[in-house]
C-alpha cells in the first residue's frame, strides 16, 4: 500500500505552500491526482512520482539525467538586446 501524503508534506515536497498547492488546485493547474478521505485531500506517493516524471518529459528535462552544463556556444554576447536607448545606444 502507498503511503498517502497530506497537502503539508506534498507542499514541502514540491518546497511551495500548502496556499500554493490549493491555489494550483483552483486554477486547474497541473497537480498529481488527489483523493478526498474524511474530508482531507491526500496524495498517493507512487502518483505523485509518475506525475513528477510526466511533468519532467513535459517539459523536456531528463529527469534521471544531471543537468547538462552550459556550452561555450550559449554565450552572453548571442542573447538578443534589451530596449534600445533614445540617444542610439551612446554612453
Amino acid at each position: 500500500m502507498d503511503k498517502l501524503l497530506t497537502i503539508e508534506e506534498l507542499a514541502e515536497l514540491l518546497r511551495t505552500t500548502p496556499r500554493g498547492i490549493r491555489l494550483r488546485r483552483h486554477r486547474g493547474r497541473s497537480l498529481p491526482p488527489a483523493l478526498r478521505l474524511g474530508g482531507k485531500l491526500l496524495w498517493r506517493a507512487s502518483d505523485i512520482s509518475n506525475w513528477l516524471d510526466a511533468e519532467a518529459v513535459r517539459q523536456g528535462i531528463n529527469a534521471g539525467a544531471p543537468s547538462a552544463p552550459e556550452s561555450a556556444s550559449q554565450s552572453p554576447h548571442l542573447r538578443k538586446p534589451g530596449r534600445p536607448r533614445k540617444n542610439g545606444g551612446a554612453s
